[in-house]
This record gives C-alpha cells, structure tokens and sequence, in this order.
C-alpha cells in the first residue's frame, strides 16, 4: 500500500469539509432557519451548530440525507452538499486505512515527520485558510496516531505525539484535552526508562513535556500550578548546561507569564527572570533566538501591564513601542505570535484609557486569530473585554 506522503495529514477531506461548512452557513444565517432545519432533519440545534465547526466529524449518510432534505435550497445545492459531505467523509476513511498500515509497519518516524510539517504549518502558515487547516489536521491526526501506538515500546514516539497533538489543541480551545495529552506524556516519561533510550532524546522529551503541561495549565488560568511545574523542572535543566541553555529561556518566560495573573506579585521578580533570561539568550546559538526575544519582551510587558501602575504601565510601553513597526518585518513572527503581541498592545491601551488605539489593537488581534483559527486566542479577547467590543 503506497503512502501519498505529501498531502497525508492536510488532507482533501478539510477541504471538502470547508466547502459543506460554508455553504451550510450562508444557508443557515438567516434568522430562524437553523431551527427549522434541526427540527425537520429531528436533531438539536446543538450538533446542527457543531456540524459548522471544522474540527467536528461530518455526519453520517443517514443524518446528512435528512439534512439536506430540511434545506430551503435548489436541488443543485443540495447535490453539491451532498457530494462533499460523501467525500469528506470518504477521504478520512482512506486517512484512517493509511495511518493504521503505516502502524502496523512501525513507520512511526514518516508519521512523525508528516506531523511535525503540520505543526510548521500551522504556527508559521502563510496565509489564515492554510493555518487554521493545519491546526485541526494537526490535532485531529494526533489523536487517532496517539490510539496506534504502544507507550510501552515506543516511549519517545508516544511523548513527541502527545507534544504536537497538545499544541493543537490548546490553540484549538480544547483545554480539557490538551491537559489529558500532557498528562498522558508526563506519565509516560516518569515511567521510562532512559538507559534504554537516547538519554539526550529523553532528556529533551522530558523538558518539553513539562514545559508544554505548564502553558497549558496557563491556558487554564492555573496560574500557580503552571509555576509549580516551572519549578520543577528547573533542577531537572541545571546538570546539563545545553539542555539549560536551550530550554531555560522558554522556561522563564513562561514564569513570567504565569507571575502577571497572579492576584498578587512583586513586579521586581518579574524583572528579575526577564533579565536572566536576556542574558542566557546571549549564549544560544539557536534559529529561534529572535523570535524568542520577542516573545521574552512580550512576556515581560504583560508582566507589566497586569501590575497596572503608571510606573510599570510606562515600563510597558517603552518594551512594546519598538515592536509594532518591525512587527511586519519579521518573518519568523506566525499567526499565533503576532495575535499575542496585538493583545498585549491592546490590554496596555486599555489600561491606558487610549480607547481608540484600544480598538485598533483589539480589532486587529479578533481578525488575525479569526482568520487562523486561533480560537483560545479569540475567545481569551470576548471574555475579557466582553461587551466593550461591541460599543
């Protein structure tokens, strides 16, 4: 059975997903329709909306049938929603027939690579169709690999599945399992054991799955059990001063970011793991060093910002104001970052009281995410700023 390699994992299925998805909107965005058409096809509302969503399955030939029939459209309409949701649901099934041959071979390392080219996708996409595409391919196929592969035997492929898979589905909204998926890795990693492994590869799983469980108990607002987990693995870091040097930044960067939704917290310990973190940066010699000295700047204005006063909400600005003109310059700046770097913007002009400029930010942050599925980040805007968006 030949594997097509290329399109394997953002396959045509999404696409014929799209297709199906949009014209259902437009159908259904007239006021009332969506129950009508639920209650003819007899399903709720609910899973008629939940069809619209990308990252939910197409529904059987039986419900889709129904569907269609409870349509005030022409019958070309119909056949053209008939035909997509007929081909999206059989070009999964052929996902699903490659991936479990390749599994059965133990072709874990070409999955892998396919996973990791979605994971470049979805964070550094061109464009908004293909990164929001790549995001639920991405966690959608992590998922179902994740079911193919034995942790026992194949410890480090269980874990980088786990890895990706939970970066997906964070940006995806989907807390609940992202945290099952770091859990998963961390329990997997505490019970390996390394002398049957590459030591450096188990050494670098076991930072990243820490790393990664912290951001998601950020995600959550678990603000303390995200530095509890910073902290643990910091001593795990120190023997080894390349593993140190890489991860360290990322680790303290993430302090920060946990420390500025504290309740309370001095805003000197803040400064204090920004500086250190500078200074490491100053020893890698790694691809990612700009954009994590953005990402390090951006951290440390949060910090400020969530402290509020006037002393640090200038301390702010003089961290931010470089980057809004060098922002479109930067090429290894994706989707995710640069919604990131808006909010940020957006909270200091709240704080601030600059209203227009508040708007401008906060606008353009809402359309970035929109556009590239970013739905934590559309949904942290409307629930922290809540009806001012709409004034």
């Amino acid at each position: 059975m030949a594997l097509e390699s290329s399109q394997r994992f953002l396959p045509t299925y999404l696409l014929h997903k799209q297709v199906y998805i949009d014209v259902l909107r437009g159908v259904l965005s007239t006021h009332g329709t969506k129950k009508l058409v639920a209650d003819a096809a007899q399903i709720s509302p609910v899973y008629l909306s939940n069809i619209l969503n990308l990252d939910h399955h197409p529904p059987s030939p039986e419900v889709a049938g129904r569907i269609i029939a409870a349509l005030p459209v022409d019958s070309a309409t119909k056949q053209v929603l008939e035909e997509h949701m007929s081909l999206a649901r059989q070009s999964r099934a052929v996902i699903d027939d490659q991936m479990g041959y390749a599994a059965r071979h133990e072709m874990f390392e070409e999955l892998l690579h396919d996973l990791q080219g979605l994971y470049g996708q979805s964070t550094f996409g061109n464009t908004g169709d293909q990164t929001k595409r790549a995001y639920v391919a991405l966690a959608e196929q992590s998922r179902r690999l994740l079911a193919q592969v034995d942790p026992a035997r194949y410890p480090n492929t269980y874990v980088r599945i786990c890895m990706l898979g939970q970066d997906a589905l964070s940006v995806l909204n989907q807390h609940s399992d992202a945290l099952w998926f770091g859990l998963q890795a961390k329990h997997v990693i505490e019970r390996s054991n390394p002398a049957k492994q590459s030591r450096e590869d188990f050494e670098y799983l076991q930072a990243n799955t820490y790393y990664a469980l912290s951001v998601t108990y950020r995600n959550l607002n678990l603000h303390q059990q995200a530095l509890d987990v910073c902290h643990q693995l910091t001593p795990l870091l120190k023997p080894d001063p390349r593993l140190s040097r890489f991860w360290m930044p990322h680790v303290l960067r993430d302090e920060i970011k946990a420390l500025a939704h504290l309740r309370r917290f001095a805003i000197s310990d803040a400064e204090g793991l920004y500086f250190q973190a500078r200074a490491m940066l100053n020893w890698r010699d790694g691809p990612d060093d700009e954009l994590l000295d953005i990402l390090l700047q951006q951290a440390m204005a949060e910090a400020y910002v969530g402290h509020g006063t006037t002393r640090s909400l200038r301390k702010a600005d003089e961290v931010l104001n470089w980057q809004i003109d060098a922002l479109p310059r930067r090429v290894q700046v994706g989707p995710i970052h640069t919604t990131i770097l808006l909010k940020t913007f957006a909270h200091l002009r709240w704080k601030q009281g600059s209203n227009e400029e508040w708007r401008y930010f906060v606008n353009q942050a809402l359309d970035v995410a929109r556009r590239a599925g970013l739905q934590h980040q559309a949904d942290q805007i409307q629930r922290q700023y809540g009806a001012a968006l709409g004034r």
